[in-house]
């Protein structure tokens, strides 16, 4: 497999510096282009695809612990007040900001697949742990605020891994980010499932996943390779090596016009053409910033002053990755299912049988973007996501203003549908379609802590907001996703989906006048 990435002005380990296969002979064109199209096409193995379900493992017990405390709320801690459990539910989001703040620092420092295994599979078993084991609920908000750190941090490793897993195949990128947030709602859906029969005996929930977060932490160290991607930008000269040998197991390059291990394969899988696209693909133009990370010992002010000066450059990249994650919790589709059973009394009959439905029609919602998140573009997506959710926030107000309940369920089902369509998605992993590789893991932990800021304002405000403006309540939200809708249509940039590449947002920046002049204001 060509993963040699070739850095002529400087000087790197022999073994990297080896040819991976002997040139014998010389391949026809058309041997060349079956392989060249392979090369940039390679299929994903059984190996890469346990290690993608154990990437995503820890956002569905971040999804399983949303659900989980609807059922049997009843039934835990008789002796809670309200108030006590009130912070039982709020602390979870205050975790996640811990959890996602200091997330993407961990990772660059000790990798993916290390904090995978210490924050989304250690810390989720102690919280579930704790939670099952829990005597009074003071030692319950210990376990919540614990859930929300897993959780905070599954936020952003799980898209970052899934993100760097699809680097020779950027193509599939968009499915596999869609991934995050599917392992959600099953999560949530699974909850809500097994919850009714086990709400008498509460614990059990908790105990299950105890044994889930035990096998994935026993599974980790054998089924879930670091990052190759991260290898290369922070482990370049050491472990150069190991991050081919993973890709090796992860995808296959086989073909059925040229075999690789024949003189023309061999040429071919040699050919300097085939290496410089793995190392746009992997390096992403970074090949000095990665021997640099391994070979030198920078002062602490040049990450803050590079960082600066790639800000000044991407300001929209930047912008956009943080307008998408905060318009994800503010667009109030977590109002609904936080409080739809109880802003539905006296419009819906049955409004806990709707609130149920909701979470089983939230679960179908994001198949689509699963499987064609990459055959169009996620501005495509984004678009369609606003503005079904706009109009669907207008029939929502409509329903409950006129008490048509017919409005009010059918816009209430569209707004799900619409919200998993691009917007519940997209976010989680659009900082690595944007973003520089060296930045993803930095710009991702601000990003997803804001997003837990956010869940965390919306789950305290909506009660209130609810109070004062009535059925008037989902208003602000509309005006919300109408300025985000804008923001789409005339600031962001069509977002390609087989290379990882920013150079036609800057192109764009500039083209709206928003590149930066010495002083660092937009011009």
């Amino acid at each position: 497999i060509p993963l040699v990435v070739v850095v002529d002005t400087m000087t790197v380990t022999e073994e990297l510096q080896e040819p991976l296969l002997e040139i014998e002979t010389s391949p026809s064109q058309e041997e060349r282009m079956d392989v060249i199209e392979r090369i940039e096409s390679p299929k994903m193995t059984k190996s890469c695809y346990i290690s993608i379900a154990l990437a995503v493992f820890p956002m569905f017990h971040y999804g399983y612990h949303i659900g989980v405390l609807n059922a049997p709320v009843a039934y835990m801690f008789p002796e809670k007040t309200m108030g006590q459990w009130a912070i039982a539910v709020s602390i979870f989001c205050l975790g996640g900001v811990l959890g996602a703040s200091v997330a993407g620092g961990l990772a660059d420092a000790y990798g993916r697949s290390r904090m995978l295994w210490l924050l989304g599979g250690g810390v989720g078993l102690l919280a579930s742990l704790v939670s099952a084991m829990a005597p009074t609920v003071h030692w319950f908000w210990v376990a919540r605020t614990l859930v929300g750190v897993s959780g905070g941090a599954a936020t952003v490793l799980t898209p970052l891994y899934l993100s760097e897993a699809a680097v020779v195949r950027p193509e599939s990128k968009g499915t596999l980010g869609t991934l995050t947030q599917l392992a959600t709602v099953l999560g949530i859906l699974v909850s809500a499932m097994i919850g009714i029969p086990l709400s008498h005996d509460w614990r059990w929930l908790f105990w299950i996943m105890v044994v889930m977060n035990g096998c994935m932490i026993a599974l980790v160290p054998c089924s879930l390779p670091e990052s190759p991607q991260w290898l290369l930008l922070h482990r370049y000269v050491e472990r150069g090596q190991e991050a081919k040998r993973i890709l090796d197991r992860w995808y296959s390059f086989s073909s059925t016009n040229v075999t690789a291990g024949t003189d023309a394969g061999d040429e071919l899988l040699n050919n300097e053409q085939i290496n410089q696209c793995i190392q746009r693909h992997i390096m992403n133009g970074s090949e000095e910033v990665a021997v640099r990370n391994t070979t030198e010992n920078e002062n602490e002010e040049e990450p803050t002053s590079s960082f600066a000066s790639y800000y000044q450059s991407h300001r929209i990249p930047v912008l956009s990755v943080f307008v998408y994650v905060m318009t994800q919790q503010l667009s109030g589709v977590n109002a609904v299912f936080y409080y739809s059973t109880s802003f539905l009394q006296g419009v819906i009959d049955d409004a806990q049988t709707i609130t149920l439905l909701c979470f089983a029609v939230n679960a179908v919602s994001v198949l689509p973007p699963v499987y064609y998140m990459d055959r169009f573009g996620r501005k495509t997506w984004l678009l369609t996501s606003l503005t079904g959710m706009a109009v669907c926030a207008a029939g929502l107000t409509v329903g409950r203003v006129a008490s048509i309940s017919s409005v009010t369920i059918l816009s209430l089902f569209g707004y799900i549908i619409s919200f998993e369509l691009g917007l519940g998605c997209i976010p989680f992993f659009l900082a690595s379609d944007l973003i520089q590789a060296e930045y993803i893991a930095q710009i991702q932990s601000w990003a997803m802590a804001l997003n837990w800021i956010s869940n965390f304002g919306i789950g305290i405000g909506f009660p209130y907001l609810d109070h004062v403006l009535g059925e008037y309540s989902f208003a602000p939200f509309l005006g919300v996703l109408v300025v985000a809708l804008l923001y789409t249509i005339w600031i962001l940039p069509e977002i390609s989906t087989t290379t990882h590449n920013t150079a036609a947002v800057v192109e764009d920046e500039e083209a709206m006048g928003l590149s930066s002049n010495g002083n660092g204001t937009m011009t």
